[in-house]
């Protein structure tokens, strides 16, 4: 997978004439869905995680970390995983906020790069979360993966993918879709739960 998902990266930014994306020596790179899971409105499976579990998550010697989370927002698609730009940006922004208060880091929230995609698979460590999105460039790394042990990933059976992929429990940091509907007009009350 790793050796076929590197050709086929090489090919398309070859025809598009783009350059793979560049790092700080020491980056880490986070997934945050944002969307339907931020509102609640998804299925029980794509759990809301609290900002501690990214914190925790960071290795010590990270100097700079990218936030990935954006998603088309006009797209006819992707429209019922879309969820209100506003609330995004505003969790997205306390996440940025409490990362570089708690860790004296760095944190990047406008991505510039053509492909968030690519950006996670060459990522130097890369923090995921329950989603599909973020979990194939996980696997199709060679780097650091932390993935959460969860039903929607693998039937939440953490099979040996490779040592550095490491699987991790997240049902001290899971938030339920039951709790995020419930807040989904309440920005104050969601981030509250998120900094617990």
């Amino acid at each position: 997978i790793q050796d076929d998902t590197s050709k086929n990266i090489k090919k398309y930014l070859d025809m598009k004439q783009l350059f793979f994306p560049k790092y700080s020596k020491n980056e880490a790179v986070i997934h945050f869905r944002c969307g339907n899971v931020l509102s609640g409105d998804t299925h029980p499976s794509y759990h809301l995680l609290k900002f501690k579990y990214f914190k925790e998550h960071i290795p010590e010697n990270t100097d700079k970390i990218t936030i990935i989370w954006r998603i088309s927002y006009d797209d006819k698609n992707t429209k019922k995983e879309t969820g209100i730009l506003s609330k995004d940006e505003f969790i997205i922004n306390s996440l940025k906020q409490y990362l570089e208060k708690e860790l004296n880091i760095e944190v990047n929230i406008d991505n510039e790069y053509f492909s968030d995609f690519i950006y996670m698979v060459y990522a130097p460590t890369l923090v995921i979360t329950p989603s599909t999105f973020s979990f194939w460039p996980g696997v199709m790394s060679r780097n650091t993966c932390y993935a959460p042990s969860c039903e929607l990933l693998c039937g939440g059976k953490n099979p040996h993918l490779r040592d550095n992929f490491k699987w991790t429990d997240i049902e001290p940091y899971k938030i339920s879709a039951h709790f995020t509907w419930k807040m989904k007009n309440n920005n104050e009350k969601l981030l509250e739960e998120l900094l617990k």
